[in-house]
């Protein structure tokens, strides 16, 4: 065995999106009981330390402000100021602040903190806590800094016990990029039993920050030469990207005056997000410009309602590979990582929390491990065992499109399994962007507020609307001829002594391809070779082992102009240029 399911860098091209994210009156946001104003008292002055309303500045930690003096608040309506008693930028700014810090499951003490903290020293003490959210970009720092971070502890529950947690997630899993896993293995194939143990690959590991680093330098030429090229074999086509092409055909289905959408209002906007739901089986969905909006929106939601800041992931979850931890610092959002970074989430995984979580977010297929799918009882089985503790299920699905010929049902049947869904309109739909986020119709109403909050509400999105009407018109349909053109593909190329296919034999319209050559030869080899052929194999990726490189294979109409003979001569034809790796130089 030769590959990993291991992640690399992005190209910087943009091909497959880099994984991979003003107006109206907002909605009322969902509160805990009334309970939590009486507990709070008694629980933060236990757990902070802060003195009562006699002594104001002692018994304070560290370098933390201390407690303000209460003074009345201004008059309100709805959290908005009359016209005659406008407060102060500093109040205004205050209470945003307020809001970043304290996380959903403290919508009672967000309302405290507004009404009765002078906006001077309420700036002090949430800049401290900012402070120490911040600088936290790897999972290993932000683990460390968590003490720093507001956190409302239920009742029962002494806020540094959270800690102990987090530090046993930090010693099970490595979850920052450049921490190479001392096993690599690779995810289940179709029939064995998950969770079960799989054989060791040989080559192939966790992409480092030294690889990622490799491959964005390299990625530009070969982005350069991609473009170039008349044909690709697991890449978009150029030409399928050129944006004179893209508006041209969108031009074609150019709305009328009255079907344009005003901040998300409008017939054509209404008709996409019905048909989104019709298509997924749910209430209503709403359109956005990112999944990474979407996602960290729909979490948030999942948590007000059941009253705990906890959710659960994978370790390559996109929101904790490349969203900067956004769902921690701007929603107060607390994850727990599921598993093992090799395989996916399975039941067992879900039986080690110690805690019950708001939500359980899955991704089908799993991008990071090759795009590998579980079989359809495990799926079930593993919602299922996410119910009887009362969480929602939330799917990321933004390459959904591509799981219905493996589970041979339809995507509404795959997404009844998950209380909401997103789905992207570019990955596999070949729009410009887009997203949709789709689940109940209340939850998706809120949704829409929380758009605005992200400045996601934008004056019109007409033509990412007609652009995703296309991909559901034109690309949809054409899904199984994908799926079963990676399956062919996949199975031909894995029989080449040097290649391993991840997983083999693909379940989706994407797949990973290791191959044991060493980086540099074997990029300059495969651009020669597309230069000379007008044919582009896809983009080389290094892994933290020298001697095996990685492609992530994404089949789409380009590919299906390269009949699997020829695709696979060429391969065979650029690892007999490129020499194997001398046995000294692998490690």
């Amino acid at each position: 065995m030769l590959g990993s399911t291991a992640s690399s860098a992005p190209p910087t091209h943009n091909l497959d999106g880099g994984r991979d994210r003003e107006c109206d009156s907002e909605g009322q946001q969902e509160t805990f009981p009334g309970s939590v104003l009486e507990r709070f008292a008694a629980e933060v002055a236990e757990q902070r330390s802060v003195g009562g309303p006699d002594e104001p500045r002692d018994h304070v930690e560290g370098e933390e402000a201390p407690p303000a003096h209460v003074e009345p608040a201004r008059g309100e309506r709805d959290h908005r100021p009359p016209a005659w008693d406008e407060p102060s930028d500093e109040d205004q700014l205050a209470a945003a602040l307020v809001d970043l810090a304290l996380g959903p499951a403290d919508a009672d003490l967000r309302f405290l903190a507004r009404e009765h903290t002078p906006a001077q020293r309420l700036l002090e003490v949430v800049a401290e806590q900012v402070r120490g959210v911040v600088p936290c970009h790897g999972a290993g720092s932000a683990r460390e800094d968590d003490q720093r971070q507001v956190h409302v502890a239920r009742t029962g529950q002494h806020a540094r016990g959270d800690h102990r947690r987090l530090a046993r997630n930090q010693r099970k899993e490595h979850v920052s990029v450049g921490q190479a896993e001392d096993q690599q293995v690779r995810p289940p194939l179709p029939g064995e039993l998950v969770g079960q143990p799989v054989q060791q690959s040989t080559i192939g590991s966790q992409t480092s920050a030294r690889a990622y680093a490799a491959g964005v330098a390299e990625g530009r030429d070969q982005g350069a030469v991609w473009a170039r090229s008349e044909r690709s074999v697991g890449a978009p086509n150029s030409r399928d990207r050129d944006p004179r092409a893209t508006l041209l055909a969108l031009a074609e289905r150019a709305p009328s005056v009255e079907e344009i959408d005003h901040y998300g209002e409008g017939g054509l906007a209404q008709r996409l997000e019905a048909r989104i739901a019709e298509l997924l089986g749910k209430e209503a969905a709403v359109w956005m410009p990112s999944g990474t909006m979407a996602q960290q929106i729909a979490l948030r939601l999942h948590s007000e309602r059941r009253g705990t800041n906890r959710v659960a992931f994978h370790p390559l979850c996109h929101l904790e590979d490349h969203e900067e931890r956004a769902y921690e610092v701007l929603h107060g959002l607390k994850a727990e990582l599921l598993g093992s970074r090799d395989r996916p989430i399975t039941v067992s995984d879900l039986d080690e929390l110690e805690e019950p979580v708001a939500a359980v977010l899955l991704e089908l297929p799993d991008r990071e491990l090759g795009g590998v799918l579980r079989p359809w009882d495990d799926l079930v089985a593993l919602c299922d065992r996410a119910r009887q503790d009362g969480a929602a299920l939330h799917l990321d699905g933004a390459r959904l499109w591509q799981c219905g010929p493996f589970y041979e049902r339809g995507l509404d049947e795959i997404a009844a399994l998950f209380d909401t869904v997103y789905v992207s309109f570019y990955k596999d739909l070949a729009a410009p962007a887009g997203a949709a986020l789709a689940g109940p119709a209340d939850l998706i109403e809120e949704a829409r507020v929380w758009q605005v909050r992200h400045g996601g509400r934008l004056y019109s999105v007409h033509p990412y609307l007609i652009a995703a009407e296309r991909g559901l018109d034109e690309v949809l349909p054409r899904i199984p001829d994908f799926v079963a053109h990676a399956r062919d593909l996949g199975t031909a190329l894995a029989q080449l002594d040097g290649i391993e296919i991840v997983p083999d034999p693909p379940q989706t319209t994407m797949f990973h391809l290791y191959v044991r050559r060493p980086l540099e030869p074997l990029q300059e080899a495969a651009l020669d070779q597309a230069e000379r052929t007008g044919t582009f194999l896809g983009f080389v990726r290094a892994t933290d082992k020298p001697e095996a490189q990685r492609l992530e294979l994404t089949i789409g109409p380009a590919s299906l102009e390269v009949p699997v003979a020829e695709a696979t001569a060429l391969w065979q034809e650029l690892l007999t240029t490129v020499a194997e790796p001398s046995p000294a130089r692998a490690r």
